[in-house]
């Protein structure tokens, strides 16, 4: 019976462990996830990593119409400065055909952009092809 007691005790006390650790780890006010309207602002003014993150809520449809076409777009003009997460992204789209032709020959130029600056992903992809 005492050791069932213990075990409680611990496994209590390490939930509550995580539990803090958890809370600490969540974003407060000043770092939280920037509206619609603010990544829409930066993209314009040429940020590489909102203009991906715009392509992202245009693909996926959050916070805005889904329009894979003007995902790409946005994902384009990302990966075009040279943003590794952008070009795998536009890679993503020529590879499924979604807001463009599929072609997967230009799926793999972007892809191995990616891969040289070390998106494991795009390595993944490269090593199907």
């Amino acid at each position: 019976m005492e050791m069932r007691a213990f075990s409680f005790r611990l496994c209590s006390a390490l939930w509550l462990l995580w539990c803090v650790t958890w809370a600490e780890a969540q974003p407060t006010g000043a770092t939280a996830t920037p509206s619609i309207a603010t990544i829409k602002t930066k993209a314009a003014t040429g940020d590489a990593v909102a203009q991906r993150a715009l392509g992202g809520a245009y693909e996926s449809g959050t916070g805005v119409s889904q329009d894979y076409a003007q995902a790409v777009i946005w994902y384009h003009k990302a990966a075009d400065q040279g943003d590794a997460i952008g070009q795998f992204d536009l890679g993503m789209m020529y590879h499924r055909g979604y807001g463009l032709t599929q072609d997967d020959s230009q799926a793999a130029v972007w892809w191995l952009k990616a891969a040289a600056q070390g998106v494991v992903g795009a390595q993944r992809f490269l090593g199907y092809m």
